[in-house]
């Protein structure tokens, strides 16, 4: 579930909501996050937010940095999967540069060698790394997701089935 904009920490919650975040096992707990992932009907009040009168805020910048990476790290793949899509770029720039000095040496068979094929081999050999980091990384972000105690469902109510018969 996608995190509303411009939302705040101040918010009314039903029980259910509190006993599903209880649930949840997170070490380093992003609340607007969470309680978007649980998948409850969520309604915004719109208001104009006055600027602070007296004194200034103790939030400071690294605070502020520190959140932002907790909720990008905790409800975002982004991050991993940037690392893929960059090794990918760069085999294609590789291959693409490794045709290229090919050509260049059939067509002009007196340019000095060496200096291009090692830039090339570089630049494989670090998007090839960047490839295969994406790839553990997916792997690893996989794990996560299973060990982050998110319940799979939430049951408001049942009928004819005890508590203790409730498998998930």
């Amino acid at each position: 579930h996608d995190i509303p904009r411009d939302v705040g920490d101040f918010r009314l919650v039903d029980r259910k909501v509190i006993r599903a975040l209880a649930q949840m096992k997170t070490p380093n707990p992003y609340l607007r996050g969470m309680i978007a992932s649980i998948g409850f009907r969520q309604t915004g009040i719109e208001y104009e937010r006055d600027a602070r009168v007296a004194g200034h805020s103790k939030f400071g910048l690294s605070r502020l940095v520190r959140l932002g990476l907790t909720a990008v790290l905790n409800h975002s793949s982004v991050p991993v999967r940037m690392a893929s899509i960059i090794g990918i770029a760069m085999l294609a720039v590789a291959s693409l540069g490794a045709l290229y000095f090919i050509l260049l040496k059939f067509l002009q068979p007196g340019l000095p060698q060496g200096l291009a094929s090692i830039h090339v081999l570089v630049l494989f050999g670090i998007g090839l790394q960047s490839l295969l980091l994406g790839i553990i990384g997916e792997y690893i972000l996989r794990i996560y997701l299973m060990l982050r105690s998110e319940p799979l469902a939430i049951i408001d109510r049942s009928l004819n089935i005890a508590p203790s018969e409730r498998v998930l």
